[in-house]
Protein backbone atom coordinates (compact mmCIF):
# COMPACT_ATOMS: atom_id res chain seq x y z
CA UNK A 1 0.00 0.00 0.00
CA UNK A 2 1.08 3.31 -0.91
CA UNK A 3 0.31 6.65 0.83
CA UNK A 4 0.44 10.70 0.10
CA UNK A 5 2.32 12.78 2.41
CA UNK A 6 0.82 16.04 3.60
CA UNK A 7 4.25 18.75 4.30
CA UNK A 8 3.31 22.14 5.36
CA UNK A 9 4.94 24.86 5.73
CA UNK A 10 4.66 28.55 6.64
CA UNK A 11 8.32 30.82 7.24
CA UNK A 12 11.25 29.17 9.95
CA UNK A 13 13.30 28.16 7.04
CA UNK A 14 15.95 26.41 9.70
CA UNK A 15 13.08 24.01 10.89
CA UNK A 16 12.16 23.06 7.48
CA UNK A 17 15.55 22.27 5.95
CA UNK A 18 15.88 20.09 8.99
CA UNK A 19 12.68 18.56 9.11
CA UNK A 20 12.10 18.43 5.60
CA UNK A 21 16.09 16.59 5.15
CA UNK A 22 14.91 13.86 7.69
CA UNK A 23 11.89 13.37 5.80
CA UNK A 24 14.07 12.36 2.66
CA UNK A 25 16.44 10.47 4.51
CA UNK A 26 13.84 8.63 7.21
CA UNK A 27 10.95 7.69 4.75
CA UNK A 28 10.65 4.08 2.58
CA UNK A 29 9.77 6.27 -0.53
CA UNK A 30 8.45 2.87 -1.70
CA UNK A 31 5.23 3.03 0.34
CA UNK A 32 4.50 7.08 -0.48
CA UNK A 33 2.70 7.53 -4.57
CA UNK A 34 2.92 11.91 -3.48
CA UNK A 35 4.38 14.14 -1.89
CA UNK A 36 2.36 17.56 -1.80
CA UNK A 37 4.16 20.74 0.03
CA UNK A 38 1.77 23.59 1.04
CA UNK A 39 3.68 26.87 1.65
CA UNK A 40 0.59 28.65 3.61
CA UNK A 41 2.97 32.27 2.04
CA UNK A 42 6.38 32.10 3.71
CA UNK A 43 8.60 35.10 3.43
CA UNK A 44 12.01 34.16 4.37
CA UNK A 45 13.41 31.66 1.93
CA UNK A 46 10.98 29.05 3.19
CA UNK A 47 9.47 28.78 -0.55
CA UNK A 48 12.50 29.15 -2.28
CA UNK A 49 14.13 26.20 -0.52
CA UNK A 50 11.30 24.03 -1.09
CA UNK A 51 11.69 24.62 -5.03
CA UNK A 52 14.78 24.00 -5.08
CA UNK A 53 13.91 20.24 -3.52
CA UNK A 54 11.38 19.95 -6.26
CA UNK A 55 14.32 20.57 -9.16
CA UNK A 56 16.18 18.37 -7.06
CA UNK A 57 13.61 15.81 -6.89
CA UNK A 58 13.52 16.44 -10.97
CA UNK A 59 17.06 15.54 -11.21
CA UNK A 60 17.65 12.45 -9.10
CA UNK A 61 13.86 11.20 -8.16
CA UNK A 62 13.75 9.80 -4.62
CA UNK A 63 9.34 10.28 -4.55
CA UNK A 64 7.54 9.30 -7.44
CA UNK A 65 5.86 12.88 -7.50
CA UNK A 66 6.94 15.91 -5.90
CA UNK A 67 4.85 19.29 -5.70
CA UNK A 68 4.96 22.26 -4.00
CA UNK A 69 1.28 24.66 -3.74
CA UNK A 70 1.97 28.03 -2.52
CA UNK A 71 -0.78 30.62 -1.45
CA UNK A 72 -2.20 32.69 1.24
CA UNK A 73 -4.46 29.89 3.27
CA UNK A 74 -3.18 31.04 6.43
CA UNK A 75 -4.46 28.33 8.26
CA UNK A 76 -4.32 24.44 8.73
CA UNK A 77 -7.76 24.06 8.26
CA UNK A 78 -7.95 26.02 5.03
CA UNK A 79 -4.77 23.63 3.54
CA UNK A 80 -6.22 20.63 4.42
CA UNK A 81 -8.96 21.38 2.70
CA UNK A 82 -7.47 22.17 -0.29
CA UNK A 83 -5.65 18.95 0.02
CA UNK A 84 -8.15 16.25 0.62
CA UNK A 85 -10.38 18.10 -2.12
CA UNK A 86 -7.69 16.99 -4.93
CA UNK A 87 -6.26 14.19 -3.28
CA UNK A 88 -7.34 10.54 -5.25
CA UNK A 89 -5.08 8.22 -2.21
CA UNK A 90 -6.76 5.68 0.73
CA UNK A 91 -4.15 7.28 3.58
CA UNK A 92 -2.34 10.63 3.31
CA UNK A 93 -0.10 11.49 6.39
CA UNK A 94 0.33 14.70 7.66
CA UNK A 95 3.48 16.25 8.49
CA UNK A 96 3.93 19.86 9.98
CA UNK A 97 7.72 22.11 9.14
CA UNK A 98 8.30 21.74 12.94
CA UNK A 99 8.42 17.84 13.17
CA UNK A 100 11.62 16.08 12.72
CA UNK A 101 11.06 12.33 11.98
CA UNK A 102 12.87 9.78 12.98
CA UNK A 103 13.90 6.30 10.78
CA UNK A 104 11.84 3.83 10.46
CA UNK A 105 8.29 6.21 11.19
CA UNK A 106 6.42 5.18 8.21
CA UNK A 107 6.12 1.11 8.31
CA UNK A 108 5.28 1.33 11.64
CA UNK A 109 2.42 3.99 11.14
CA UNK A 110 1.27 1.22 8.41
CA UNK A 111 1.66 -1.43 10.76
CA UNK A 112 -0.83 0.10 13.58
CA UNK A 113 -3.13 1.11 10.59
CA UNK A 114 -2.96 -2.59 9.34
CA UNK A 115 -4.27 -3.97 12.18
CA UNK A 116 -6.98 -0.87 13.20
CA UNK A 117 -8.54 0.09 9.98
CA UNK A 118 -11.36 1.10 11.85
CA UNK A 119 -9.45 4.34 12.71
CA UNK A 120 -9.70 7.25 10.27
CA UNK A 121 -7.34 9.25 12.30
CA UNK A 122 -4.22 8.10 13.75
CA UNK A 123 -2.12 11.06 15.55
CA UNK A 124 1.81 10.42 15.61
CA UNK A 125 3.17 13.22 17.69
CA UNK A 126 5.54 12.84 20.73
CA UNK A 127 3.75 12.65 23.71
CA UNK A 128 5.44 14.76 26.84
CA UNK A 129 3.85 12.74 29.82
CA UNK A 130 6.72 10.35 30.64
CA UNK A 131 9.73 9.25 30.40
CA UNK A 132 11.11 8.31 27.13
CA UNK A 133 11.24 4.50 27.06
CA UNK A 134 14.29 4.03 23.87
CA UNK A 135 14.39 4.57 20.55
CA UNK A 136 12.14 2.79 17.61
CA UNK A 137 11.49 0.10 20.40
CA UNK A 138 10.97 -3.29 18.23
CA UNK A 139 7.27 -4.10 19.70
CA UNK A 140 4.16 -4.13 18.14
CA UNK A 141 2.87 -0.91 17.78
CA UNK A 142 -0.93 -0.30 18.11
CA UNK A 143 -3.70 2.28 18.88
CA UNK A 144 -4.99 4.27 21.89
CA UNK A 145 -8.60 5.18 21.23
CA UNK A 146 -9.00 9.15 21.50
CA UNK A 147 -11.56 12.04 21.24
CA UNK A 148 -9.19 13.49 18.57
CA UNK A 149 -5.87 13.96 17.20
CA UNK A 150 -3.33 16.69 17.11
CA UNK A 151 -2.13 17.94 13.43
CA UNK A 152 0.08 14.69 12.59
CA UNK A 153 -0.84 11.95 12.21
CA UNK A 154 -2.41 9.17 9.42
CA UNK A 155 -5.63 10.01 7.89
CA UNK A 156 -8.02 8.50 5.84
CA UNK A 157 -9.18 10.66 2.48
CA UNK A 158 -13.10 9.59 2.95
CA UNK A 159 -12.96 10.41 6.57
CA UNK A 160 -13.61 14.03 5.31
CA UNK A 161 -15.87 13.14 2.36
CA UNK A 162 -19.22 13.34 3.30
CA UNK A 163 -18.50 15.93 6.29
CA UNK A 164 -18.09 19.60 6.24
CA UNK A 165 -15.15 21.63 5.72
CA UNK A 166 -12.68 21.68 8.33
CA UNK A 167 -13.25 25.53 9.97
CA UNK A 168 -10.50 27.98 9.88
CA UNK A 169 -8.40 27.93 12.35
CA UNK A 170 -9.36 30.22 15.84
CA UNK A 171 -6.87 32.53 17.50
CA UNK A 172 -3.16 31.68 17.94
CA UNK A 173 -3.81 28.07 18.30
CA UNK A 174 -3.30 26.76 14.10
CA UNK A 175 -4.98 23.48 15.18
CA UNK A 176 -7.79 24.48 16.69
CA UNK A 177 -10.00 24.20 13.74
CA UNK A 178 -9.45 20.62 12.91
CA UNK A 179 -9.85 19.69 16.86
CA UNK A 180 -13.41 21.78 16.53
CA UNK A 181 -14.13 19.69 13.41
CA UNK A 182 -13.25 16.27 15.09
CA UNK A 183 -15.47 16.98 18.35
CA UNK A 184 -18.36 18.17 15.79
CA UNK A 185 -18.32 14.81 13.45
CA UNK A 186 -16.69 12.56 15.36
CA UNK A 187 -14.03 10.18 13.36
CA UNK A 188 -12.90 7.67 14.73
CA UNK A 189 -9.26 8.95 16.33
CA UNK A 190 -6.90 7.37 18.21
CA UNK A 191 -2.95 7.78 18.78
CA UNK A 192 -0.26 5.69 18.29
CA UNK A 193 1.89 3.57 20.86
CA UNK A 194 4.45 3.15 22.17
CA UNK A 195 5.23 6.81 20.21
CA UNK A 196 7.60 7.46 18.06
CA UNK A 197 10.55 9.03 18.96
CA UNK A 198 9.36 12.29 16.56
CA UNK A 199 10.38 15.92 17.56
CA UNK A 200 8.98 19.28 17.30
CA UNK A 201 11.48 21.41 17.22
CA UNK A 202 10.30 24.53 18.84
CA UNK A 203 9.48 22.51 22.23
CA UNK A 204 13.25 21.92 22.49
CA UNK A 205 14.89 23.62 25.69
CA UNK A 206 18.24 23.63 24.56
CA UNK A 207 20.38 25.51 21.84
CA UNK A 208 20.26 26.75 19.00
CA UNK A 209 17.03 25.59 19.50
CA UNK A 210 15.31 27.60 22.07
CA UNK A 211 16.65 30.51 20.46
CA UNK A 212 15.16 29.99 17.01
CA UNK A 213 11.50 29.25 18.55
CA UNK A 214 11.83 32.65 20.34
CA UNK A 215 12.74 34.15 17.34
CA UNK A 216 9.54 32.67 15.27
CA UNK A 217 7.83 33.44 18.20
CA UNK A 218 8.25 36.98 18.34
CA UNK A 219 7.94 37.41 14.45
CA UNK A 220 4.68 35.48 14.87
CA UNK A 221 5.16 32.53 13.19
CA UNK A 222 4.78 29.86 15.85
CA UNK A 223 3.00 29.05 19.24
CA UNK A 224 5.02 29.97 22.44
CA UNK A 225 4.60 26.05 23.55
CA UNK A 226 5.79 24.79 26.76
CA UNK A 227 9.27 22.97 26.54
CA UNK A 228 9.78 19.14 26.16
CA UNK A 229 9.91 17.97 30.23
CA UNK A 230 13.39 17.09 31.57
CA UNK A 231 13.10 13.71 31.78
CA UNK A 232 12.59 13.33 28.23
CA UNK A 233 15.58 14.42 26.52
CA UNK A 234 16.61 11.38 25.16
CA UNK A 235 13.53 12.67 22.60
CA UNK A 236 15.38 14.75 20.72
CA UNK A 237 19.00 13.57 21.18
CA UNK A 238 18.87 11.44 18.01
CA UNK A 239 18.63 14.17 15.76
CA UNK A 240 22.06 13.73 13.59
CA UNK A 241 24.61 16.65 14.29
CA UNK A 242 24.93 17.65 10.68
CA UNK A 243 21.55 19.21 10.70
CA UNK A 244 21.97 21.27 13.83
CA UNK A 245 21.76 24.72 12.58
CA UNK A 246 24.35 27.02 13.79
CA UNK A 247 23.69 29.86 15.72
Amino acid sequence: MKVEILYTAWNRRAFTEVTFELLKRNTDWARVSRLVIYDDGSEDGTLQYLHEQRAANIAEPWVDELEVREGGWRSLGATMNDFVSLSEAELFVKIDNDIAMPPGWLPRILSAWMRNREYELIGMEAAWNGAYKGLLARQKYSVLPARHIGGVGLMRVKAFEWRRAIPLSLGKNGRAGFTIWQHRYHPKAGWLKPDLPNVQLDKIPEEPWASLSAEYVEKGWTRPWDPYLPDMKGWWEWLPEDLIPAR
